[in-house]
């Protein structure tokens, strides 16, 4: 696999429009090429050289294709849109917008990442080292559909509408998440190892959620079903004390929502 490297230069107060940062448009490009890409300062076009120094190789197809970024890119939106092959990570923080339309390929971050991380994603991995922002893996404002498949896996926090829409798909985070986590999915898996606020599952029609940690408010509307002793995420045996409930049943939904029940001392 051949490696680009992009090292921050100057980026602009205002941040910059750069979907350009993909392996889908690298491949078989020269480093020339590749810094003299458009990019966006606002209305005005820029190229990507001017924010970034670009070193390495380029292979010829997007699969051999691995782009390392060093450097804060919390103010670049749209770093790997529509990957669909290849690899990026990022040695700092992300912004809005990483890997929204992923369909496959891999993300990495080894800072935190923005909101809308994984936005209409159907395919591919991303993996965040810190915290994520709100909207993870939802769907575009005014589109009924979200994530359909691929993976993110967030060790750190995650904010709230995580997994909004969603259709397919897994997301499991190692930390806490806010609320409204899981609003009318359709499908899909989330896990939380940590707590969650309130409103999960809100208008939930299909799919899985699994809390490990404490949720703060239960809507009334998920019907307690029992206790189970175990449950499964990606197909993985998660052992625990579980109550699962069922729901949103006001939206005549059928999900499954498995809250562990806390050890009594």
């Amino acid at each position: 696999m051949k490696e680009t490297v992009l090292e921050v230069r100057n980026i602009p107060p205002l941040g910059i429009e750069a979907e350009v940062i993909t392996p889908d448009i690298f491949q078989g490009k020269t480093l020339d090429g590749i810094r003299n890409l458009p990019i966006y300062e606002g209305k005005t076009r820029i190229k990507l050289g001017d924010c970034f120094t670009v070193k390495g190789a380029v292979a010829e197809k997007k699969q051999d294709m691995r782009i390392t970024i060093k450097g804060d890119v919390s103010g670049v939106k749209r770093i790997g849109q529509e990957i669909s092959a290849g690899e990026i990570e990022i040695c700092g923080d992300a912004g809005i917008y990483l890997g929204c339309g992923m369909m496959g390929g891999k993300i990495r971050v080894k800072g935190d990442a923005s909101s809308w991380t994984g936005m209409d994603m159907c395919g591919g991995r991303i993996e965040i080292m810190g915290d994520a922002g709100n909207f993870l893996g939802s769907a575009y404002r005014g589109k009924w559909k979200g994530m359909s498949g691929g993976e993110i896996l967030v060790r750190g926090n995650a904010g709230s509408n995580v997994g909004s829409y969603m259709a397919a798909g897994k997301i499991a985070i190692g930390g806490d998440a806010g609320q409204f986590l899981g609003i009318r999915m359709s499908g899909g898996q989330i896990m939380v190892d940590g707590c969650v606020d309130s409103r999960v599952g809100a208008e939930m029609m299909k799919g899985v959620i699994i809390v490990k940690g404490e949720v703060k408010e239960m809507l009334p509307s998920f019907m307690k079903k029992g206790e189970v002793g175990k449950v499964l995420f990606d197909g993985v045996e998660i052992k625990g004390e579980y109550t699962e409930y069922l729901g949103d049943v006001a939206e005549g939904g059928k999900g499954s929502m498995y809250i562990r029940r806390p050890k009594l001392d």
